[in-house]
């Protein structure tokens, strides 16, 4: 048997994982062109970070992202742990029956 617990935190991690995807899909994004390939594309972006301008490859998506997105990822991940560790008790108790 499945526990409400395991179900719950897979829920809600595919939920939140879908908020994160949607927000990042409706967010203009001056990396786009470099990515895509465009050789003329700058392959940096200037971010303003606590009053500090800081320079970001594009390629670490996880740094040019808010802290309020960064830290909602950082959830996302811990109910993944959550899940992966209750799906393992589950299926430990059912082998054990």
């Amino acid at each position: 048997m499945i526990s409400r617990k395991t179900i719950f935190s897979l829920l809600l991690a595919l939920l939140l994982a879908g908020c994160i995807k949607a927000y990042t899909l409706r967010v203009i994004n001056p990396c786009d062109a470099y990515l895509a390939g465009q050789a003329s594309a700058p392959s940096t972006v200037v971010m303003n970070t606590e009053g500090r301008a800081v320079e970001i490859p594009c390629n670490s998506w996880f740094l040019r992202q808010p802290r309020a997105v960064q830290a909602w990822c950082m959830l996302d991940g811990l109910l993944v742990v959550i899940f992966l560790i209750s799906a393992s008790a589950d299926w430990k108790r059912r082998r054990s029956l």
